[in-house]
């Protein structure tokens, strides 16, 4: 069962960004998102 959804998007300058979650008190790590993100683009 999952925790919760979250969106996020690339920026060149920023690297990644959340652009939203659901519930908003879903707590994850930068290094958490970074390693999703990663995963799911390769």
């Amino acid at each position: 069962m999952p925790y919760g959804i979250i969106m996020v998007r690339w920026d060149d300058k920023l690297g990644v960004v959340v652009e939203g979650m659901h519930p908003k008190t879903l707590k994850i790590s930068e290094d958490h998102i970074m390693r999703i993100f990663t995963t799911h683009a390769i």
